[in-house]
């Protein structure tokens, strides 16, 4: 991944922390929209290392309308993310739905997406 792209993913990283923080809870719906893009939560076994106590999450955000998907990881613990973020949330991977030239160049649609979000 190029120096640009990294910078793009750290901070499309931090900005989906805020938002799966916000609005997506593991108390919350199976399925929602959210600014046009549906994302599904689904229950998934926890990672080596993660206390018994705490749930994951996988959210797999699609937004038809801009052509991309990308999926993010979610550790809860006592109603919060679990720390630290870097490890615990994190987005796992990106897919170009909509010919923008490969997962990498998604990157930059996904970023302007969640900077135009209220997180």
């Amino acid at each position: 991944m190029s120096t640009s792209n990294e910078l793009l993913d750290d901070a499309n990283q931090i900005t989906i922390r805020r938002l799966i923080e916000k609005y997506l809870s593991p108390q919350g719906e199976p399925l929602n929209t959210i600014w046009e893009a549906c994302v599904t939560a689904q229950r998934i076994g926890n990672r080596y290392g993660v206390p018994a106590d705490a749930v994951t999450y996988r959210y797999e955000f699609t937004h038809p309308d801009l052509g991309f998907s990308f999926s993010a990881r979610a550790v809860w613990r006592l109603g919060r993310l679990m720390q630290p973020l870097g490890v615990h949330t994190v987005i796992e991977d990106y897919e170009d739905t909509g010919g923008h030239g490969g997962d990498s160049a998604v990157l930059l649609v996904v970023n302007d997406w969640l900077r135009s979000l209220p997180v």
